[in-house]
């Protein structure tokens, strides 16, 4: 559970209308927003976005204050305060849920607070729709951050390699704190949580009224016994070399593509894109992962710096497909990258035409995390956000492993009570999370059960618990029914049918906005 407040005054004699445009996690679920004005506490709704246009501007004209929350796309939202008079002291609140999900032993909670440039003219891409926000280079916007953790993870080793915080434990708390007071917003926030216990305890399953039903989200940690055999494989290691990868991030990427390169077995194939405003393969074809050809590409990657231009991911992603037609066994994508391109839908379509898994390492201050686990969730693959001053050596070598485990033959999850609704992964690997979803007539209770088998046949399953979420029992819909009607809402290809979910659930959507009019 996380706020977000966002504190406006206006210091001119003027009225005038503020703009802001601001970063959330691809997996936060606004559950609502809350804003005061001179220290009264007010509250909007969320309505079709074309009703909350014309209701604005009315008005403003009319002489009102009138305040708009809309969402752009995946992680980007606008706040537009119109009629802010002279003087006027303006907060408002963000909450927002997300799902925390492990990467084997670690969970990793970022928080953007940067939007950072993206490459290309979104016009020549006939992406008429996309916007740039304004920014400034002198501006020195400055945030405080606290955090406090309980249940499993209260005596959990703690990281931010972004920033400088205080860790304060207590008996039922542990507390998180800036050591400077306040920070300027110039890179995301980045907090580690490591914990090595309680396995067993890391699978979950929490309820919540939805209306005249119940709602169910299942959390599984998935196992896999590590004695599986390794399959020949061709991997296409893409990396970023273009000017926003400079510094820290290109010094990262060499490290993440040396350890990658000396896991390959002399069985596998391989090849290596360099990528900018133009791209670079250095082999023709794949070729072999023996010693000789290793050493090319070793060499290679001592050499590549972030002096390639821009980003054209595109074009290297396409050569890369286009290599893996000639492929005949296993072919996997391991990408490097900052993703800030506009082109979004086009590569993502790309990537899942191509049928390679896309293995994806996000690597600066302000990836484009949004763009990045999705082409990872599409193509069956998965993604890893780092830090550039996190140690990253394992985190590389676990997403490295994920390559050769087994693919997912089946997967099933068995709910104790009757389904209506539900939506489950196909696919599983290791040490990550696994998210079940559900919706029921009648409340769930008793025992969650994840099924699964692999193509080397061996069958696995997980148990969990229903329980009732502590935070939302008083409340219909519930965070949970709600967080299950986002997840629905995300995958919906019908405009209208997404409108009137966002609607009944009060979610945000780019076919809706939040209004709030406060007559002066």
């Amino acid at each position: 559970h996380t706020a977000i407040e966002q504190h406006y005054i206006n210091p001119f004699e003027n009225n005038i209308e503020a703009i802001y445009t601001f970063p959330l996690s691809s997996s936060a679920v606004l559950m609502g927003v809350e804003i005061h004005i001179n220290n009264r506490k007010l509250r909007g709704t969320i309505i079709g976005a074309n009703e909350a246009d014309e209701k604005y501007e009315e008005a403003i004209e009319e002489g009102n204050r009138a305040i708009m929350v809309e969402k752009n796309h995946d992680g980007l939202y606008t706040v537009s305060i119109g009629n802010l008079l002279s003087k006027d002291k303006i907060t408002i609140i963000l909450e927002y849920t997300q799902l925390l999900e492990w990467n084997q032993d670690r969970i990793k909670l970022s928080i953007p607070t940067v939007i950072a440039q993206k490459y290309g003219n979104p016009s020549n891409l006939n992406l008429d729709n996309a916007t740039t926000p304004e920014s400034s280079s002198t501006a020195d916007n400055r945030f405080t951050f606290d955090m406090s953790v309980t249940g499993i993870l209260i005596d959990a080793i703690f990281e931010a390699p972004s920033h400088e915080i205080e860790i304060q434990k207590l008996e039922l708390l542990t507390k998180l704190k800036l050591v400077d007071k306040t920070d300027s917003m110039d890179r995301d926030i980045t907090i580690i949580i490591e914990s090595k216990k309680d396995h067993n305890n890391r699978s979950f399953a929490l309820v919540g009224k939805d209306f005249e039903g119940y709602s169910a989200i299942a959390s599984f940690f998935p196992a896999i016994d590590s004695n599986y055999k390794k399959e020949s494989k061709h991997v296409t290691f893409v990396v970023d070399c273009s000017g926003s990868m400079s510094g820290t991030s290109i010094s990262k990427a060499r490290i993440a593509l040396t350890k990658a390169v000396i896991n390959l077995d002399e069985k596998d194939t391989m090849n290596l894109i360099l990528f900018g405003s133009n791209y670079e393969c250095v082999f023709n074809i794949p070729v072999p992962a023996n010693a000789k050809n290793k050493n090319i590409i070793s060499q290679a990657i001592d050499q590549m710096d972030s002096n390639m231009g821009g980003t054209e991911m595109g074009l290297a992603l396409n050569e890369a497909y286009n290599q893996n037609k000639e492929i005949d066994i296993s072919s996997y994508l391991f990408l490097i990258t900052d993703g800030e391109i506009y082109d979004h839908e086009r590569v993502i379509e790309n990537a899942v035409q191509s049928e390679m898994r896309h293995f994806i390492i996000g690597v600066g201050y302000a990836t484009d995390s949004a763009l990045l686990n999705k082409i990872a969730q599409s193509t069956a693959g998965s993604f890893e956000n780092i830090d550039p001053n996190e140690q990253m050596d394992q985190s590389i070598l676990n997403l490295f492993k994920k390559i050769d485990m087994p693919k997912t033959k089946s997967l099933k999850v068995q709910w104790p009570e009757e389904v209506t609704e539900r939506d489950e992964p196909k696919y599983l690997y290791d040490g990550d999370t696994l998210f079940a979803m559900a919706k029921f007539d009648k409340k769930p209770i008793g025992t969650v059960m994840l099924e699964y088998e692999l193509e080397d046949g061996k069958i696995y399953s997980v148990n969990c618990i229903c329980k009732e979420d502590e935070y939302i029992i008083d409340k219909n819909p519930s965070k949970v029914a709600r967080i299950v009607a986002n997840t629905k809402m995300l995958k919906l290809n019908d405009d209208t049918q997404v409108k009137s979910l966002s609607q009944q659930y009060q979610l945000f959507s780019e076919e809706t906005k939040y209004i709030l009019i406060d007559e002066v």
